[in-house]
């Protein structure tokens, strides 16, 4: 056999055998669909009311204020509570993500614990997969906040734990025409 011969013949194998196949049950087509989903929802995001009255308690806008992402264009009280309408800063107009507001990371599956097999269920094939992920992709204002232990709001709070903690979750997913996705995104 030649070395030309040879080369496209492991050329030949590596193609076959290298490009999986996005219906297969396995860890890698789970953590793709898993991400993927998660990419497409404001999960990790918070703040998206802008320009309109915030009534309560304000703690997280104020935080974001406070690192200059958003500036207070009015302030008051209306039935007893304070509101705010905020705006986005030159520096908040940078990262802010319109409909989703100002997000804190990606979600990166670290490793899949386990999952069920497939099942058949109204036609469709599902599993259920838990896994273990981390947030990467960290802005450097959400580290800042993170760092900072004088805001007291439950939603800088799960940020908090959600950047410098290794979560698990639990996801359907679906099998498709064109591989495993979340139950959600159908």
């Amino acid at each position: 056999m030649s070395i030309r011969s040879f080369v496209v013949l492991v050329l030949s194998t590596v193609l076959v055998y290298g490009c999986s196949d996005p219906k297969e049950p396995n860890e890698k087509n789970f953590s793709m669909a898993i991400e993927d989903y998660y990419a497409k929802t404001d999960k990790y995001c918070f703040g998206k009311r802008i320009k309109e009255e915030i009534h309560g308690d304000l703690p997280h806008y104020e935080a974001l204020s406070s690192i200059g992402l958003l500036k207070i264009i009015r302030k008051g009280r209306k039935w007893g509570n304070r509101f705010a309408i905020f705006d986005l800063t030159d520096k908040g107009k940078r990262v802010y993500v319109p409909n989703r507001g100002f997000c804190y990371g990606t979600l990166s599956v670290s490793n899949i614990v386990n999952y069920t097999e497939p099942q058949n269920l109204f036609g469709r094939k599902i599993v259920r997969v838990k896994y273990k992920y981390k947030l990467v992709d960290i802005p450097d204002w959400a580290l800042s906040l993170a760092a900072d232990n004088n805001h007291k709001d439950y939603i800088l709070s799960l940020m908090k734990s959600q950047i410098n903690s290794q979560n698990e979750a639990t996801d359907t997913l679906m099998l498709t025409g064109k591989g495993w996705v979340h139950e959600k995104l159908l």
